[in-house]
């Protein structure tokens, strides 16, 4: 593995914050360590707002056919999860486009991103909504619905791209309040060893375990937990190389 070529769909983790230059994000912290074992990793970067299942698709493409990289990298990200938990995707028909239905027991504006009080339920008391939604499957719906885009990916990298894939994340903070959050951790980590897909496991950089990997703004990733991640992704990536 003398020179690699990794392409990573994700999101602000890709781009430099305040007080995170780019020389200290993630993949640059992979690069010098594998600079430092005398090989060369050259990232190309795809950022995505859009959960949609053919978005996310054309971007993988992307990267691999434009791009030319030998790897592909999906982060999943806390986003995609709280959004699932708001936008439930209807149509079975056609997964790639599917139709939206909002869940009546949270709220969220689908164009603000503003962490991390706008997943909020939508009267006064919470802990009831939430067990409305699962009462009524809602919550069980949406995480149907992300296990079947996982899956996708997995399968369209696989057998449409040819690239070996991994998966990054997640990362838990504040945009996933209480029992939501909960929820998604133990599916996550139910169903991602099904897919024989390596992930650069950052579970444990959560803000109630790992707070000083954090911003002030309790939501992104500080120097700290970008240099964290980055060793974990070189690491992975020259144990796939042998």
């Amino acid at each position: 593995m003398k020179d690699l070529r990794l392409g990573i769909l994700g999101g602000c983790m890709n781009a430099p914050m305040e007080s995170v230059g780019k020389s200290a994000l993630f993949h640059q912290v992979a690069a010098r360590e594998f600079q430092q074992r005398g090989h060369r990793l050259r990232v190309a970067l795809q950022s995505i707002d859009d959960y949609r299942l053919d978005r996310q698709l054309e971007s993988l493409r992307f990267l691999a056919e434009k791009r030319g990289c030998d790897v592909l990298m999906f982060q999943i990200r806390p986003t995609f999860l709280r959004e699932a938990s708001v936008a439930l995707w209807k149509d079975r028909s056609d997964p790639a486009r599917p139709r939206l239905q909002r869940s009546p027991y949270y709220a969220h504006d689908l164009s603000d991103w503003m962490p991390p009080a706008t997943l909020t339920a939508t009267t006064r008391f919470p802990t009831l909504d939430y067990w409305l939604a699962r009462t009524t499957g809602l919550q069980m719906r949406a995480q149907r619905q992300v296990r079947r885009q996982l899956e996708s990916v997995v399968a369209f990298t696989r057998h449409e791209l040819a690239r070996p894939l991994l998966f990054l994340g997640p990362i838990y903070n504040d945009s996933l309040p209480g029992q939501l959050g909960r929820d998604w951790r133990r599916l996550l980590a139910r169903v991602l060893p099904e897919y024989a897909v390596p992930v650069v496991d950052l579970a444990d950089l959560s803000l109630d375990q790992r707070p000083d990997v954090f911003e002030t703004d309790r939501y992104h990733l500080n120097a700290v937990g970008h240099d964290l991640a980055g060793h974990r992704v070189a690491k992975t990536l020259i144990s796939l190389g042998g």
